[in-house]
């Protein structure tokens, strides 16, 4: 079936619901024209939903809530549709942050006034795309379909791997989170005497310092944010100044959420610099749980099982 000559109804709703999702995202990235941390976006979807789920064609299944973390079904497909938009080619960008590519733009502009055609054939793609991830999967048949199928699944591969982390951490339990992100500051060099326990925590999470008894650098009080309110759009300036207020001379504050940070919050911080205030977002605290996997403690590394990949990369 060609994805331009496809219909709506032709597609599963997991497929269509991938593409409408995908789109509503390329649209978002276009009215900015620029780029933008992915956390953004999302965190514009989750203040735009009540309009984001009009453009639901099965509103009943994009509201459902299969999965561990409790989010509703549209949100957590928010990962498999920008492995989507990754695979067609009509965004790119490092790691945390997108931006429309001309291609984008152009697809947006050829169906501008028929969304159903735009969403069949990112449908149509996404289930190419699937098609196209079964035969890599499997044995190779020759050096041409090698060739041919390693550019696709270049493609998606390394987004795709990100998202199911980030996926992993979003189920986890709060203080499971909480727990993981001492066993980060361990393996930074940190020493961490406390964690806190299940219950009110006034306002501080963690705390660490740099020597083994802490009068050596500025002491860290550390919060952290794991909710699983599926609207949430991130930490906002309130928990920024919050922690600041927590924090007097020599001490630092840490914010660490995973739902990332509204740009109010972000806009505080480099606004009053009197109390240093670092924000730590999921795709930040990843990338130093990797650059610093090998210090980790073991409870840690059980806590939160990656494991290391190495490719042949032909472009270095």
């Amino acid at each position: 079936m060609r994805a331009d000559t496809a219909n709506n109804e032709d597609f599963n709703p997991t497929s269509m619901l991938i593409a409408q999702v995908a789109l509503v995202v390329l649209e978002e990235l276009n009215v900015r024209d620029n780029r933008v941390k992915t956390s953004e976006i999302w965190s514009a979807l989750l203040e735009k939903r009540d309009a984001v789920i009009e453009r639901f064609t099965d509103k009943e299944f994009a509201l459902g809530a299969d999965n561990k973390a409790g989010f509703e079904r549209w949100y957590f497909m928010k990962s498999f549709a920008a492995t989507l938009l990754k695979f067609v080619g009509f965004v790119s960008g490092p790691h945390g942050s997108w931006e429309i590519t001309e291609e984008g733009k152009d697809f947006l502009v050829k169906h501008k006034d028929d969304k159903e055609k735009m969403e069949a054939e990112l449908a149509g793609s996404y289930v190419e795309m699937q098609r196209t991830r079964l035969r890599v999967g499997k044995k190779r048949q020759s050096d041409a379909e090698e060739v041919d199928e390693s550019v696709a699944q270049q493609r998606f591969d390394d987004d795709d791997i990100r998202s199911s982390i980030y996926e992993y951490l979003e189920g986890l339990d709060p203080y499971g989170f909480q727990d993981l992100v001492g066993h980060l500051f361990q393996g930074m060099g940190y020493t961490v005497p406390y964690v806190s326990p299940k219950g009110p925590d006034g306002g501080v999470d963690i705390i660490a310092h740099k020597d083994a008894i802490g009068v050596d650098g500025p002491l860290i009080k550390i919060q952290v944010k794991h909710s699983q309110d599926r609207n949430n759009p991130g930490v906002g300036i309130d928990e920024v100044q919050r922690l600041r207020g927590l924090c007097s001379d020599g001490v630092a504050g840490v914010l660490v959420s995973l739902k990332g940070f509204t740009r109010e919050a972000e806009k505080e911080v480099r606004k009053d610099m009197s109390v240093p205030i670092t924000l730590i977002d999921s795709v930040r605290f990843v990338d130093l749980w990797i650059d610093h996997i090998d210090t980790i403690t073991e409870e840690g590394k059980k806590m939160f099982p990656l494991k290391k990949v190495y490719i042949v990369d032909d472009e270095l």
